[in-house]
């Protein structure tokens, strides 16, 4: 069952605003993308929900009409992002978060992590099967348990921002662990710098604390 115009335009319009705020740049505006995707995710599901039923869901129904209208200030929020002239508190909000979402899924080094994919409305669950299914690395356990955690806080730290504010500033999708492969792939020198870098950072300031 297709998703309604009304939604999938609307998901179009948040993906052309996040690329406008960080003035189309790539990987800003994916790492804000990212950040979006999850939130349709849950709201798709809604959606689907309320077709299904023939009986009004009048909870779920304020649900989404509270959500979309949160959408569509987001929208507005980043419109401004865009025009740092204007006002410089919302163009600093989008680059700090697409920063932060960046600081934290970079070193890990696993093209498992990255939502390089794009995702189809109309299949909601698609990236949650595509995490699920890939298998996951020799001694990237400890580092999605970091991410999941971290991205948890986050999260509730976002939540507590978008309250008052009456916008949506994202969520972080979850790392699904699969199952193993024989054969692993290599992480790029690079990633292992970083992630190691991240490591002696942290076991620097634990010494000095």
């Amino acid at each position: 069952m297709p998703l309604p115009v009304r939604f999938t335009s609307l998901y179009r319009l948040v993906l052309r605003a996040t690329s406008a705020s960080v003035r189309h740049h790539g990987a800003a505006s994916m790492q804000l993308q990212a950040l979006y995707r999850p939130e349709f995710i849950e709201a798709a599901k809604v959606v689907k929900e309320l077709e299904r039923k023939q009986e009004q869901d009048k909870a779920k129904e304020r649900w989404y009409a509270d959500w979309e209208q949160r959408m569509y200030n987001t929208i507005s929020l980043l419109v401004l992002s865009a025009n740092p002239l204007k006002s410089n508190v919302p163009s600093r909000l989008t680059r700090n978060t697409s920063s932060l979402r960046y600081s934290l899924i970079g070193p890990m080094g696993s093209q498992r992590l990255r939502s390089t994919s794009r995702w189809n409305p109309q299949k909601p669950q698609s990236i949650i099967v595509r995490n699920a299914g890939i298998a996951s690395q020799s001694g990237n356990d400890e580092r999605e348990e970091i991410y999941n955690a971290v991205g948890r806080v986050l999260d509730e730290a976002f939540a507590g921002a978008e309250g008052s504010a009456g916008i949506v500033l994202g969520r972080f999708l979850p790392v699904v662990p699969g199952r193993r492969r024989k054969h692993n792939m290599k992480e790029s020198l690079s990633s292992r710098k970083r992630w190691r870098g991240a490591e002696e950072a942290m076991t620097n300031f634990r010494k000095t604390r």
